[in-house]
Parts: C-alpha cells; sequence; structure tokens
C-alpha cells in the first residue's frame, strides 16, 4: 500500500502585476482536496501571498512565489512549482479636453484636465506667463491680461502610479466683448425722454454724443431733449481697452411735429335758435392750444382764432333747415402737426304756435270777425304768414299783420250752433306744419 500520488498544477507561471494588483494565482492540486498549498514569496517587498494563494503586489520589482505540497498520511508530497512575479507602478494618463482656450480677461476656466487612472495623484501646472495667464490649486486658468502663454500639465508620479507624460494647452487671452443694445426712439418737439439701452455685460459705463443737427441734445444721464422736427443720430460708446474693448452703437431720433386733436360735437338745433358749434384744439397731452388758425367749412369756409382756452366758436343760426356737414381743419404749423374732424349738424324747421279761443258771436252778426296769434318757436309774431279756418265745412284764409295776429272773416255762418274749428299753418322751409283746434259758438 502507498500513497496517493499528488501533482502542483499552475495555470500561468510567469505574471505581470502592478503595485497594489491582487491576483488569483489559478494554482491547485490534483486530487482536488488531497490538501492545503504552501505559497513561499522570494521577496515579499515585492509580493507576498494571503492563505488562499492570492498574489498581492506591494512594491516594484521581481519574486518568485514557490508552491508547494508536503503531503500527508494519505497523499505523497506532490514537485514543488515556481511562478515568476514581475510588479511594475500603474501607468498613468493626463487627458486634456481642451488643447486651446480662448479666454477674456479676468475669465476663470476649468479647461477640463483629469488623470487616469482617477485619483492617482494631484496634478501640477506651470504657466509660461503667469501675467497673461496663472493656475490655481484646482486647476483652474484665471486670464490676468492680454496676450499669449502656454500652460504645461505634468504628474510626476508616486509609489503607486508611474509618471505621466506632460500635456500642455495653449492658451489665448483677449479683452472681454462690449455690447449695447439700445431702441430707437420717437419723440415730438419739446419732449424729453431717456435712451433705452442695455449693455453686455450689464453695468457698463457709457457716454453719449449726438450728432451736430440740432435736432436734439443729449445729457450725460442719457436724457434726449427735441428740438426741432427731424432726424438725429446718437452715439453710445462703452469700453475702457483695459478689461473691455472699446465699441458703439447707434440711436435714431425721429423728431415729429406735436400731435393735435380737435375735440367737437355734433349738435342739433332749430334753425333761428343761437347755438354754437364749440370747437377746441388740443395738443398729444389734452393740453389746449390758443392763438392757432382754424378753418371751418359750414355753407363756406371761414378761418378762426383758437382763444385761451384753444376755442373757437361757430354760428349755426339763420342756415337753412336740414343736415349740415361741418368740416374743421388745422393745417399745423412749425410746432404742432395736421388734423381735422367732421362735425354733423342738423337744424331743424321751427314749431309755430297757435294761440285760439273760444269765440261767441251773434247769429245777426253778418260778417263774423274770429281773431287767433300765430307765433313761432321764440315766440315772435310770423308776419305776413298764412293762415287757413276750415269750420261748418267752409274754409277761410288769413295773413297775420304785424303783432302776428290773423283775423278771419266768417261770412257762411248765420244759424245758432256750436261749430268746430281747425286752424292750419301749413308751414314753408323754416317751419313745421301746425294745427290747432277751436270753438265757435253762435247764439241768438
Amino acid at each position: 500500500v502507498t500513497k496517493i500520488p499528488t501533482e502542483i498544477v499552475v495555470v500561468n507561471s510567469t505574471v505581470d502585476m502592478h503595485v497594489g494588483d491582487e491576483v488569483d494565482s489559478g494554482v491547485s492540486i490534483v486530487p482536488s482536496g488531497a490538501g492545503v498549498l504552501d505559497y513561499v514569496s522570494s521577496d515579499v517587498s515585492v509580493v507576498r501571498v494571503d492563505g488562499d494563494g492570492t498574489l498581492i503586489a506591494v512594491g516594484t520589482g521581481s519574486a518568485t512565489v514557490t508552491v508547494r505540497f508536503l503531503g500527508d498520511e494519505k497523499y505523497s508530497a506532490a514537485e514543488s512549482k515556481n511562478i515568476s512575479v514581475a510588479v511594475t507602478k500603474i501607468p498613468t494618463e493626463i487627458v486634456v479636453v481642451n488643447s486651446t482656450v480662448d479666454m477674456h480677461v479676468d475669465d476663470e476656466v476649468d479647461p477640463g484636465v483629469s488623470i487616469v487612472p482617477s485619483g492617482a495623484g494631484e496634478l501640477d501646472y506651470v504657466s509660461s506667463d503667469v501675467s497673461v495667464v496663472r493656475v490655481d490649486g484646482n486647476g483652474t486658468l484665471i486670464a490676468v491680461n492680454t496676450g499669449n502663454a502656454t500652460v504645461t500639465v505634468r504628474f510626476l508620479g508616486n509609489e503607486k502610479y508611474s509618471a505621466a507624460e506632460n500635456k500642455t494647452i495653449g492658451v489665448t487671452v483677449t479683452l472681454n466683448d462690449a455690447r449695447i443694445i439700445a431702441k430707437d426712439m420717437n419723440m415730438v418737439i419739446g419732449e424729453n425722454g431717456t435712451i433705452s439701452y442695455s449693455t453686455v455685460p450689464a453695468g457698463l459705463n457709457v457716454t453719449f454724443v449726438a450728432d451736430n443737427s440740432g435736432v436734439v441734445s443729449v445729457s450725460n444721464a442719457g436724457v434726449v431733449t427735441a428740438l426741432k422736427t427731424g432726424v438725429a443720430k446718437i452715439t453710445i460708446l462703452t469700453g475702457d481697452n483695459k478689461k473691455y474693448a472699446l465699441n458703439s452703437t447707434t440711436v435714431t431720433v425721429n423728431v415729429n411735429k406735436i400731435p393735435t386733436e380737435i375735440a367737437a360735437s355734433n349738435i342739433a338745433t332749430v334753425f333761428n335758435v343761437k347755438k354754437n358749434i364749440v370747437i377746441t384744439l388740443k395738443d398729444g397731452n389734452g393740453k389746449p392750444i390758443s392763438g392757432a388758425s382754424l378753418t371751418v367749412d359750414l355753407n363756406g369756409a371761414k378761418t378762426y382764432t383758437t382763444d385761451a382756452n384753444g376755442q373757437v366758436n361757430v354760428l349755426t343760426k339763420k342756415s337753412v333747415p336740414k343736415t349740415y356737414t361741418a368740416k374743421i381743419t388745422f393745417n399745423g404749423n412749425s410746432i404742432y402737426g395736421k388734423s381735422s374732424k367732421n362735425v354733423k349738424v342738423t337744424l331743424k324747421k321751427g314749431t309755430p304756435k297757435i294761440t285760439a279761443k273760444t269765440k261767441k258771436f251773434k247769429v245777426a252778426t253778418k260778417v263774423k270777425k274770429y281773431t287767433i296769434t300765430l307765433k313761432n318757436n321764440l315766440n315772435k309774431a310770423m308776419t305776413k304768414s298764412v293762415v287757413y279756418l276750415k269750420v261748418a265745412g267752409k274754409t277761410y284764409k288769413a295773413k297775420a299783420n304785424s303783432q302776428g295776429k290773423v283775423t278771419f272773416k266768417i261770412t257762411k255762418l248765420n244759424k245758432k250752433g256750436t261749430f268746430k274749428a281747425t286752424i292750419t299753418y301749413k308751414g314753408n322751409t323754416y317751419y313745421n306744419k301746425v294745427t290747432k283746434k277751436a270753438t265757435i259758438k253762435v247764439v241768438a
């Protein structure tokens, strides 16, 4: 009876490792489970082996790990096997996302630099010209002044990681852009307005310069005063040539005459009633304009001058009753713009008034004189106006005298009774038709 023979099986007889690596040696005993293998490192400062046969890289160099099985009561000892181990530092690489960077004065830019593998160690930055660009402890590029510089990025390595190949970043520093955004302006003579503008970046100092047209003036605060009609150009300047580049923009200012408005209402009146069209000329802010000439065309054009309240009064009395259009025009002047308005003027006919009372006559009276009064809407006599009286089937005609009295001579009323009479004024171009009922009594 002999012990069962055994064999040590080594998959990899040479192993390359980096400092800190832990690698399964891949060693086994045949037959499986025959016993526990024994590992001996020739240099534990380079590699050591834990109880499970894992190779642990400790430092750079070369070492031999001997694997043994000494046997036991059942299994015979195996022939020893060797594993050659070479341990080197972990290689590193500097990764630069942007190898060229354009910056403006005072910019702070992360250049996007990293070390692979991550956490290998701290990077070192060296600027070729710290008066142009410097680098803080976090690798942030800080633009100091205009110019060009090269930033070298280094990793010098350590016990675990090897040094990396240097990388460079080309940096160009220029002045900051200074932009002005401004709106054109529309103004009227005498108006003050502030230029609406903004700077990019916000808050830059600006200066304002008006052209020499004399159309506007401008203050240091950008307040524009419109002096006369026309078009003006205002230049806005910014930048200091230290941090910000010089730049400018132009604002166009259109100065117009002050707009005007004519205020007047449609009117309705009777032809012989004194009533005025009240016309008011105002500026765009509703302020009356005095001393201005207005033309009003109502049955012929006439010129009027506005009073201290900006008003004129145009009389409508004595026109023929109908609907008129009063065309009101302001032709403007050197300060004020044109305006116009049409006003509807409705002149109605007057409505006369007939006054007639109940009258008694004797049957024996052959010519019965019946008097009524005809007056207009102003209670004035309507001299020579023809009036008709109808009574008992007969119609009589008479004219009003200077007092508006109309006397009818009734000759066909020769019997007793109470008679209804109708008095009629048929109207004309200026007056409406009117009728009046009256009672005439004939007694014995």
